[in-house]
């Protein structure tokens, strides 16, 4: 005789990463993330070696009923299903097998371009001014809390170099960086204007500050979409923040002429600890309709506003539930491949910063690959050197390879670098405890 519903199986969407005690449970198309106790996180590696449930019962030590409520809770969030008889449940592949083939794997090809043609700003924000810089996680504003009084700037001749070689390379997206984009706004003007030229379909402009009036209306004619960073919904905290009286009012005047010409526009909430409730400030600046609102910090969310996954007695106080639907770090079916791939934030990237040389990214300055002038984008390709940091995990420390967060964490690499192997977010994956 079958016995109905004996067996209980994940979608091929849902993804279950074990950690050294707990572990995550990833719904990439409805994209959240569940933390899950040790308890749970074994319930599941039998479930999916297609154990019956009977079975997980006697394993584990627990009732049959108390494992069927933490499984129909899944199944309520369409995690998983349950099944009369076992399964075999094909997982959301990382990528071809073919690829594994290495010659039929794809050339690797540039996607971004990053251009800082300044690191002089007349900003002054917290993270730069004021004695201690506020520590943040989201450093790619190119804001360079050492270099603000640096005046170098690249040349147009330079900069045309850079955009016209990464052409070659199939790049065809151009990000800007400044702090204050008024500094150099002709400079920046020529920029995306000899983008353009070279068939560039899409150009940021990443801003620390409001922009004046009449250069925004420029912006909105070259069909650039700026990028502000935003430090609250609240004006005083704004302020206080970018040192600056009246700028969270020049920056709500910024999107308004831009939402009256309906042009778009993106947010970098850059979470300061000002805020009690940063996902509440989250949300509340969804409301403005941006193109998208990019958030620095692993967000949690309180007891209160646990999952039914964090309910009973095998719960972590704070709740099970980790990432929610106004989570700041949301995992997606393409952060999930490329964590599978073993690439980081870096792949796809070249960055051109002041001082004329190639980096990584804007703000990973221990990695010098060569001066504009003196080298081409071709030649670091050809040399590989490029290519090995987008894929690079070192100095991210063994911590990172560990936890079962892996797939959905910021892990910024610069940042990664200068904590020394500790998590950035206060998580212990072999003690499966938050500080």
């Amino acid at each position: 005789m079958i016995l109905a519903r004996q067996y209980f199986r994940l979608f091929p969407e849902t993804i279950f990463v074990p950690g050294p005690v707990s572990g995550a449970l990833y719904l990439l198309l409805a994209e959240k993330v569940f933390s899950l106790d040790g308890v749970r996180s074994n319930i599941l590696k039998l479930t999916e070696n297609n154990l019956p449930l009977d079975e997980v019962s006697h394993r584990v030590g627990l009732p049959d009923a108390e494992i069927r409520a933490f499984l129909s809770a899944l199944e309520d969030t369409g995690a998983g299903f349950f099944a009369d008889h076992a399964y075999c449940v094909e997982k959301i592949r990382p990528f071809n097998p073919i690829e594994d083939i290495t010659f039929f794997r794809p050339a690797p090809q540039l996607n971004i371009l990053h251009i800082t043609p300044t690191w002089s700003c007349s900003g002054k924000c917290g993270f730069c001014h004021g004695g201690e810089p506020i520590p943040r996680l989201q450093p790619c504003l190119g804001c360079q809390q050492k270099n603000t009084e640096d005046n170098s700037k690249l040349t147009i001749p330079l900069i045309d170099k850079a955009i016209g070689e990464s052409a070659c390379l199939g790049c065809r997206s151009l990000v800007i960086h400044s702090g204050s984009p008024d500094c150099s706004a002709d400079l920046i003007t020529e920029t995306i204007l000899t983008a353009r030229e070279y068939g560039y379909t899409t150009i940021q402009l990443v801003s620390g500050c409001p922009v004046p009036e009449k250069f925004l209306k420029h912006l909105i004619l070259l069909e650039t979409t700026p990028i502000f960073q935003i430090f609250s919904d609240s004006g005083p905290i704004h302020d206080k923040v970018a040192g600056e009286e009246a700028s969270f009012l020049l920056l709500m005047r910024n999107i308004s002429i831009l939402k009256a010409e309906g042009f778009p526009f993106k947010l970098v909430y850059l979470y300061t600890g000002e805020e009690p409730e940063p996902q509440k400030v989250f949300s509340n600046l969804q409301t403005l309709n941006p193109g998208e609102v990019y958030a620095d910090r692993l967000v949690r969310p309180d007891s209160e506003t646990g999952c039914a996954l964090g309910a009973g007695e095998h719960a972590p106080g704070n709740g099970d539930f980790l990432y929610g639907p106004a989570s700041l770090l949301p995992p997606d079916i393409v952060k999930y491949v490329s964590g599978v791939k073993r690439q980081n934030c870096l792949n796809g990237r070249l960055a051109l910063n002041p001082d004329g040389y190639f980096y990584p990214c804007p703000v990973s300055l221990q990695y010098k690959m060569g001066h504009v002038s003196e080298t081409t984008v071709q030649d670091l390709f050809a040399e590989e050197i490029l290519q090995g940091h987008w894929h690079d995990s070192s100095g991210t420390g063994e911590i990172c390879e560990r936890c079962e967060f892996y797939f959905a964490c910021h892990r910024c690499k610069t940042t990664l670098y200068s904590q020394q192997g500790k998590c950035l977010y206060g998580y212990e994956p072999d003690k499966g405890e938050w500080k």
